[in-house]
Formats: structure tokens, C-alpha cells, sequence
């Protein structure tokens, strides 16, 4: 099968300090590693030598399993009552 990548790019700068990477057949990007996607490394030489300098960087997928935080997204907050849930922990009543 061969080594795999992820894509990553500065394009459009980070979300927090999570790095955006490329999803499944560049449709669109992702900061979360799940939904990242892979790919083999010639594809992956082609999107970063086709990228302006500095743009794009091709990283090893184990590499950055292995170095990936969880993290809680802030677009979850409505499945878990919101920012403005009046029952929220410390809120004034």
C-alpha cells in the first residue's frame, strides 16, 4: 500500500492552533484528523509542488496519529445546550 499523507495547509490560516488539513479528494478542509484526508505520496508531491511556497506540507499520517490532541468543537455546542442555555453550569438566574 506505501506510506500515506495528509495535506495540510495555510491557505486559510488555523482555527485555533489546530493545523487545517485537506479532506478526502480535496473536497473542502478539516482540522480534525479523522476526517482528514489521505493520501499516497505522489499525489501528495503533486498538491505541494503545485502550491505557492509554504503553502502545503505533506505530513506522515502514523506521525501525526500519533502526535493528534482530541479536542471538543466549538460547532458541537448546540448538541450539548449552547452557549446561551440559561441551565448552563455558573449561569445568573
Amino acid at each position: 500500500m506505501g506510506d500515506r499523507y495528509f495535506i495540510a495547509t495555510r491557505k486559510h490560516g488555523f482555527v485555533g492552533n489546530a493545523v487545517v488539513f485537506w479532506r478526502p479528494n480535496g473536497a473542502g478542509y478539516t482540522c480534525s484528523v479523522d476526517d482528514a484526508g489521505e493520501y499516497d505520496e505522489a499525489t501528495a508531491i503533486g498538491v505541494v509542488s503545485r502550491a505557492p511556497a509554504g503553502e502545503c506540507r505533506m505530513l506522515p499520517v502514523e506521525s501525526v496519529r500519533r502526535l493528534s490532541r482530541a479536542y471538543f468543537d466549538d460547532q458541537d455546542m448546540h448538541q450539548v445546550g449552547g452557549w446561551y442555555d440559561d441551565k448552563r453550569v455558573g449561569a445568573k438566574q
